[in-house]
């Protein structure tokens, strides 16, 4: 604890008499927070409203004396829970969607790489494992700018300096491949929809051949018995054939029948050649 003394003295030929003293109670300074009784340097730090807590006015740094945001770690850095981002509807305005489809354009374009940090940069920043992979900031810059960020200049531990350090906001990125995951879902509910399209088109045309071959069997049938049954000479023919046990020579078919059945195929072509051209048609447009 401390004691609180103050007193009133008089000098008077080099000679000093009390006029006044004063000792306050006991102070007692707990070991929780010790910053308040410092004097000589200004307090950054002090206890809290809520219990456990400490408030620290300023940036805070971590294995570094140039901290440029509220918390900078040099190092890794272990969380056991959930970072939480603000994100609720009524803190925000001119909301606007996103286009998806310049999202997928931009995140096939960025590459990803395989890459070691120099030595002499990693312990300056207190990296463990210099083998990492992931993307490069200067290239991110000229596919999605507002996703990096100029932070100074950093001096490795050789001297070495690198001027405009150059960081990458790996949040947005990820929100880049969240639209392009939405415009790949898109690409493929379309493909979806236009093969259940050619499966019914595949179907139709199948029913289509199976009639128009059918028409063209009964057509044929058709134009041979007829002129066996109906014509009274190839029934006096067949009686000669039976009486002498002769074959008689195969009949030609009359010009007329033979039109019809040149006809008959070439209907049969050129609707499946119409039937293809539709499909086309559909697949293109």
């Amino acid at each position: 604890y401390f004691l609180m003394v103050v007193g009133l003295y008089a000098t008077v030929r080099e000679e000093s008499y009390l006029l006044i003293a004063y000792m306050s109670e006991r102070i007692i300074v707990r070991a929780s927070n010790p910053g308040q009784f410092e004097n000589d340097s200004e307090v950054l730090w002090q206890r809290g409203q809520a219990p456990d807590a400490v408030v620290c006015q300023g940036r805070v740094g971590i294995n570094t004396d140039t901290p440029d945001e509220a918390l900078v770690v040099c190092g890794n850095a272990k969380i056991m829970g959930q970072v939480m981002h603000p994100s609720d509807r009524r803190a925000k305005h001119n909301i606007q969607e996103v286009d998806s489809t310049e999202q997928l354009k931009r995140i096939s374009q960025m590459r990803i790489v395989e890459y070691d940090y120099k030595p002499e940069f990693a312990s300056e920043m207190g990296i463990d494992h210099i083998h990492e992979t992931g993307i490069i900031a200067q290239e991110v810059k000229e596919l999605l700018p507002t996703a990096v960020k100029e932070v100074g200049d950093i001096t490795c531990s050789d001297g070495e300096k690198i001027h405009n350090f150059l960081m990458v906001d790996k949040e947005q990125i990820f929100m880049e491949n969240v639209g392009a995951v939405k415009q790949l879902c898109k690409l493929t509910d379309n493909l979806e929809n236009r093969i259940q399209e050619l499966e019914v088109w595949n179907t139709r045309l199948a029913k289509l051949k199976n009639m128009g071959s059918l028409r063209s069997s009964s057509n044929a049938a058709n134009s041979s018995n007829p002129a066996k049954s109906s014509n009274p000479a190839n029934s006096s023919t067949k009686r000669k054939m039976n009486r002498h046990n002769s074959v008689p020579p195969p009949q030609k078919p009359t010009p007329l029948r033979s039109v019809k059945a040149k006809f008959h195929r070439c209907l049969k072509h050129k609707f499946v050649q119409v039937s293809m051209i539709i499909l086309v048609a559909t697949i293109a447009f």
